[in-house]
């Protein structure tokens, strides 16, 4: 089927027979002249359909289309899947002409006249169906820049929700990546790398606060306005500011609990470990909890020395060991032992105040077990060695 297309419907045409055989012979597009009932026949539907012609006009007579041009509209619709106001309305008689129609802009008028030039009026004819031609596709191509000047504002702005979604997604698959699946608390890699970051945040601190008395930033002045606090602070800055502790932090007996109780009544003895200490009613909300490996965790605490960091540690002790625990077997409760120790600024890295948390740690074990050691408490007191 050609690209342009007139189908003249030649119902109410009789009269006008040879003027729509020129416009046939004459037109450099492709014209069909039939009669309805045949341009609505399944068959020529279908091939219409098929072929799906770019550009597309009807011609009928006004008085006919009275009665079919919205049946028309309606099938066209459905082929062509858009909206189909290609129709040309052929006036045969200037009496019959409606004034109203005519001012309508979306409307296509064309007359025919019996006593005038055949040739005059094909060739006229053909001059206006070319130009509702060139006017149609230009309309279709600015449709199609718009639509695809779009579809690329559209497509950017998919992408960059996309990009979005994918960006959280591998922010949501990061951070679990760094959770513990059962506790639900830091995974050991997760843990030595807030230990960096806490290490580093201390170093800098100390480094303010030693440059600032350098530049005399501690002269007096007006003093600040400082918000209120139910609780007054403990201690001294030097307690707080440019140090931090640690806690690690072993079930007592836990072989014991896995032996006699089973392994998934001692999972749920660290699951709720992991659980209080998730809750906040130990710790506060800049502190990190971690599962340090087996029944051992770790706990970060922010500008805490190892003296203030006991009170934390006492707190969930008690907890702890208030909480009873059920199994087939019985009921039972269990006990914690805690080692502190403090950063100290000839700290190398990291190990060193794992390594003395856990000296505390193994003295509290080795010594009765249910217990909170501090491991400068022990080195003050020569119960440890410094090695």
């Amino acid at each position: 089927m050609d690209k342009n297309l007139l189908i003249i419907i030649k119902d109410n045409f009789d009269q006008y027979h040879n003027l729509i055989k020129a416009i046939t012979k004459k037109a450099f597009f492709c014209v069909k002249n039939i009669r309805f009932n045949e341009l609505m026949s399944p068959r020529y539907l279908e091939n219409i359909e098929k072929h799906k012609s770019e550009n597309l006009y009807i011609a009928l007579e006004k008085t006919l289309a009275r009665q079919i041009e919205q049946r028309i509209i309606k099938i066209f619709k459905l082929i062509f899947n858009k909206p189909f106001n290609n129709i040309i309305l052929i006036h045969t008689d200037i009496n019959l002409v409606d004034k109203a129609a005519l001012n309508n802009p979306e409307k296509n008028f064309f007359f025919f006249y019996s006593k005038r030039n055949i040739k005059l009026q094909a060739s006229n004819f053909i001059i206006y169906i070319n130009n509702l031609f060139q006017k149609s596709l230009q309309e279709m191509r600015l449709t199609d820049y718009i639509y695809n000047a779009f579809q690329e504002v559209v497509y950017a702005e998919i992408l960059k929700k996309k990009n979005k979604k994918i960006k959280r997604l591998h922010e949501e698959l990061k951070e679990k990546s760094k959770i513990d699946f059962l506790t639900n608390l830091y995974n050991r890699p997760a843990i030595f790398d807030f230990l960096d970051r806490e290490r580093t945040r201390t170093i800098r601190d100390l480094w303010r606060l030693e440059n600032s008395f350098k530049l005399g930033v501690n002269k007096k002045k007006a003093a600040p306005t400082i918000p209120y606090f139910n609780t007054q602070p403990l201690g001294e800055i030097s307690d707080h500011f440019g140090v931090f502790s640690v806690m690690m932090i072993d079930l007592d007996n836990f072989k014991h609990i896995n032996d006699s109780y089973g392994h998934l009544v001692g999972d749920k003895v660290l699951i709720k470990l992991g659980d209080l200490l998730l809750s906040k009613k130990i710790l506060r909300s800049n502190d990190l909890a971690g599962r340090f490996g087996g029944e051992e965790f770790l706990i970060i605490l922010p500008e805490t020395n190892s003296k203030h960091a006991l009170l934390p540690a006492s707190r969930l002790a008690q907890h702890f060991k208030n909480i009873t625990f059920k199994s087939e077997k019985g009921e039972f409760n269990t006990t914690l032992s805690i080692g502190i120790s403090q950063y100290n600024i000839n700290d190398k890295n990291n190990d060193n105040i794992i390594r003395r948390a856990d000296k505390a740690l193994y003295y509290a074990k080795e010594h009765g077990r249910d217990m909170i050691i501090i491991y400068e408490e022990l080195l003050n007191q020569d119960l440890i060695s410094k090695k």
